[in-house]
């Protein structure tokens, strides 16, 4: 039996030994994922966890979301959620999930949201929401995604859908590579450990970390050094790490607290996870409330980590969503004071409409025509009991009452020196407006009639009693107060507050929202009602004063009407209408046009205002037309007149008379000179040049221009380069690009580009964005994310980068391995066979004879995984797995007949051997002294 088992063994030892190829043969599974980190200097893309478990009943807290108690059923909300995280500069989501019809069904709604919105996913697999999670189960659930979400194209952050294993720190690595199995090769599968050792026991069976630390401070070494230990470990093991990044941390039980720092810690978390060398940052989170990570907007932050991501990414500011509160009125402060004379006194700016009288009623048809038009639901009259103001409030009653248009009062309680009315004049004129206006209805805009008391802090309490009293049954009267303790002294003697700010800067004023919100707070919580300031810009200089809240183009007031809402009014109160002396105005003016209610318009879903220019009596000016970016020879006509763009990219017209003009581009041959621009394939070089819009990105080529409002016009453009692309394989030789089936590039707009192998391509060299400045050309490169060869992927994704200019040739370094195939006699090493038969990952096979008089054949294969077996030989011919990560010679072993022969000769003498040393033992023992004695 012992002669048996030795010669078992040796057979065995020797087939091994003999099946042992020149390449290196591993066991087949999914190769590595590559490294995808970005190079110096560029942003390293951010995904933020996502959560789909959230009801209506739900929700608590002291700071709830902006868009108030949602389900993670409501597409409309979602689909918010993913336009807020685009604008802030977040590449996509990373979903917490597990097998459930409830959050299959919000998984698949987010799913529909983001491929509308060009929005990616990857999946957070919690693996210890159920109480008995085993890993069979979390294989079960890994194998429901991916029949049900892995082929749907929003789960593509990286090559295959993305899927973060969430606890794999309980699981042994026997459970944990049961549960894998070949499941990455569908997906791509991260562990979420918190440490280095935790990783390394695992990380053969995963494809990279994935750390969820929402507790950690990044202001601290132990943070860093955490991260950075991490970060090398597993790019040593060239997996990809997604590096945590917070904006700070609380939750409602525990004393943990992670400060948010204005944002700092937020920017310092990005830098530091960018630092550990990492391929994405994790933003936790964008709405775990419970663990105070969000980052979504909410009633009391605002917008705050929004627009530091913002900052931070080159994106832009974010909007608060038109349908927010569409009970919410929006009012603007207006003023009937206005003659010829008033024009003369501290005005730097004036109306389209000419320097008017407040008496004349098609003024005041205008004003109410446009302000409803742009979204504006009621005016807030200031007003006293005075002949002029009566009579023209009178005119104004009855030209909204025919236009279904609100009104309000605001009640001059000061006088022209600042100082307070006498409380006995203040009683009659708030009597007056009782009884002529009380039950009309165009003043029932919060239910009551309703009256704001400006200057109510220099009454007393005695005084603005007196006058409260026994009218507040049939009048909401509102206090003016800037301070929440001047509001608390008579709360209960009014019915609320409207805080006239209109020289706050809601970028550059400490405490801008916070100041909103705590006075909201205040007015809410003694049952008042609240009106918000919101203003586009201010200048009391010609009054005196030195202080300036710069317009930025719409942008102020986009920010100012933002922080109002997120104060929880119950009316915004818009300053002003037509405020020329502090310059807060929205009315068409000569210096900004109808720019200010179009913003309005924007804000509230209305239009631009219909101008009647029968009326205007204005010096139209000069009307200046743009290219984005500034190009030469471009062809415009204006009323059938031709134009043409000059170096700067610029036409410049003087305009004789006001009205509507038809302004169009022109198409030429499809080329144009691009001398104004920076050339990138030199001076005076044909580009293809295509329109994209104009500065409200509408691609019509014809358009209308109304002047003087329209005072310059912006015109975006795109240039397209033709691309002649090369491939080379490792080894720096040309590739055939037949070979190549596609090319997957995405350029640093996010925006995907699909071009087969062997054709040109005609890539964009910019892009047009909007922003609140207007149009801007952002230059674009171009990251090689895939490229297809024999249904292999054979470029490391985003590794390669190219710009769409220049005269030389792309050249992109494809990862096919010069690969020889031989068959040789396993004992023998002689060459045997007529070819191999390869068996590739995806099971297809392919056979490869030898040329005549050549021992091997050479293939220049795609990275990946196969299996190689010589044909023609006689005997066994054995597999051999094979790893293509490099050129190399692959043998393949035959075990001829000769082999065989050999091995039994060498397993007959070993065979023999033991024998002979067998007896020899025993012959010992029986000679050796003492044995007779035994």
């Amino acid at each position: 039996m012992r002669a048996v088992a030795a010669l078992l063994w040796l057979q065995l030892v020797a087939a091994a030994a003999i099946a042992q190829p020149t390449a290196t043969a591993t066991p087949p599974q999914s190769a590595p994922v590559q490294s995808s980190r970005p190079a110096a200097g560029e942003p390293v893309p951010i995904l933020a966890y996502y959560y789909l478990d959230h009801e209506p009943e739900g929700w608590g807290g002291d700071d709830p979301p902006l868009l108030g108690a949602y389900s993670s059923d409501d597409p409309d909300t979602l689909r918010q959620h993913v336009r807020w995280a685009k604008q802030a500069g977040i590449d996509g989501f990373l979903v917490s999930w597990s097998r459930s019809g409830k959050l299959d069904r919000r998984l698949r709604i987010l799913a529909e949201v983001a491929a509308a919105e060009d929005f990616e996913l990857g999946l957070v697999l919690e693996a210890r929401r159920r109480s008995a999670n085993t890993a069979d189960q979390v294989a079960s659930d890994l194998d429901h995604f991916v029949r049900s979400f892995a082929k749907l194209d929003v789960f593509r952050i990286t090559a295959k859908p993305l899927v973060v294993w969430n606890g794999t720190a309980t699981y042994s690595p026997q459970e944990i590579a049961r549960a894998v199995g070949d499941r990455r090769r569908a997906v791509t599968l991260l562990a979420s450990e918190r440490t280095v050792e935790g990783y390394r026991r695992i990380a053969s069976l995963v494809d990279g970390n994935a750390y969820y630390w929402s507790s950690g401070d990044p202001m601290t070494p132990a943070w860093s050094e955490r991260m950075t230990a991490l970060g090398r470990e597993i790019e040593s093991r060239r997996g990809l790490w997604i590096a945590p990044a917070v904006p700070g941390y609380r939750r409602a039980v525990g004393e943990r607290v992670v400060d948010r720092r204005g944002g700092d810690t937020l920017r310092r978390a990005i830098a530091g996870a960018a630092a550990s060398g990492a391929d994405f940052v994790g933003l936790i989170s964008w709405n775990q409330f419970a663990d105070g990570t969000q980052v979504e907007p909410t009633r009391e932050l605002g917008m705050a980590a929004l627009e530091t991501l913002a900052l931070l990414r080159g994106g832009i500011l974010p909007s608060a969503p038109r349908d927010q509160s569409p009970s919410v009125p929006l009012l603007a402060y207006y003023y009937i004071w206005f003659d010829p004379r008033s024009w003369q006194r501290a005005k730097k700016d004036y109306p389209l409409l000419g320097t008017y009288s407040s008496d004349d009623a098609e003024i005041m048809r205008l004003h109410v025509e446009w302000a409803k038009q742009a979204g504006i639901d009621g005016f807030i009259v200031s007003w006293k009991v005075d002949d002029d103001l009566d009579r023209r409030l009178a005119q104004l009653v009855s030209i909204a009452r025919a236009q279904s248009f609100k009104l309000a009062i605001i009640y001059q309680g000061l006088d022209f020196e600042r100082k307070p009315r006498p409380i006995e004049t203040v009683r009659r004129d708030f009597d007056q407006f009782l009884a002529r206006y009380a039950s009309d209805s165009v003043f029932a805009v919060l239910e009551q009639p309703l009256l704001i008391w400006n200057g109510t802090w220099e009454y007393s309490r005695d005084d603005i009693e007196s006058v409260t009293a026994g009218r507040r049954d049939r009048l909401a009267i509102l206090a003016a107060e800037k301070r929440v303790d001047d509001y608390a002294r008579i709360a209960d003697l009014v019915d609320g507050d409207a805080y006239y700010w209109s020289s706050g800067d809601p970028e550059t004023t400490p405490g801008y929202r916070e100041k909103l919100s705590e006075m909201g707070r205040e007015v809410h919580s003694r049952g008042g009602l609240w009106i918000a300031p919101a203003a586009p810009g201010f200048d009391g200089r010609l009054l005196g004063g030195d202080q300036v809240v710069d317009r930025r183009d719409g942008r102020t007031l986009h920010e100012s009407a933002l922080a109002a809402m997120l104060s929880g009014p119950d009316a915004v109160g818009l300053i002003s209408w037509n405020e020329f002396s502090e310059n807060t105005h929205i009315e068409p003016s000569h210096e900004y046009g109808t720019r200010y209610l179009e913003v309005v318009a924007d804000l509230r879903g209305g239009s631009s205002p219909r101008l009647d220019f029968e009326t205007l009596a204005v010096d139209p000016g000069t009307l200046e037309i743009r290219t984005v970016p500034p190009l030469a020879g471009l062809r415009f006509q204006l009323d059938g007149r031709a134009l043409e763009s000059d170096a700067g990219g610029r036409i410049r017209l003087e305009m004789a008379t006001p009205g509507v003009h038809r302004l169009e581009t022109l198409p030429g041959e499809g080329e144009a000179r691009a001398d104004g621009a920076a050339p990138a394939d030199g001076p005076g070089s044909k580009r293809r040049i295509g329109f994209v819009g104009w500065e409200s990105l509408d691609p019509s080529p014809a358009r209308t221009v109304v002047v003087p409002l329209r005072r310059v016009i912006e015109a975006g453009f795109e240039i397209r380069h033709a691309v002649r692309v090369e491939f080379v394989d490792d080894a720096g030789e040309p590739v055939d690009p037949r070979r190549v089936s596609s090319i997957l590039l995405r350029d640093n707009q996010g925006r995907r580009i699909t071009v087969r192998g062997g054709e040109p391509i005609a890539l964009p060299a910019n892009a047009i964005v909007r922003r609140m400045s207007g149009l801007q050309s952002i230059d674009l490169e171009y990251r090689v994310e895939r490229v297809e060869v024999d249904g292999a992927n054979v470029v490391n994704e985003g590794q390669q980068r190219v710009g769409a200019g220049g005269a030389e040739p792309w050249r992109i370094r494809l990862l096919l391995h010069r690969v020889r195939f031989t068959a040789k006699d396993a004992f023998f090493r002689v060459p045997v066979g007529t070819g191999v038969e390869l068996t590739f990952a995806d099971g297809r096979r392919e056979e490869v004879r030898f040329a005549a008089g050549d021992d091997g054949i050479d293939r220049i294969l795609p990275r990946g995984e196969l299996a190689a077996r010589a044909m023609g030989a006689h005997g066994v011919a054995l597999s051999v797995p094979v790893v293509l990560s490099r050129g190399q010679e692959v043998v393949t072993p035959v075990l001829t007949w000769w082999s065989l022969l050999a091995l039994a000769v060498v397993a007959a003498v070993a065979v023999g051997a033991l024998l002979v040393v067998s007896r020899g033992r025993r012959w010992y023992r029986l000679r050796s002294p003492g044995s007779a004695a035994d």
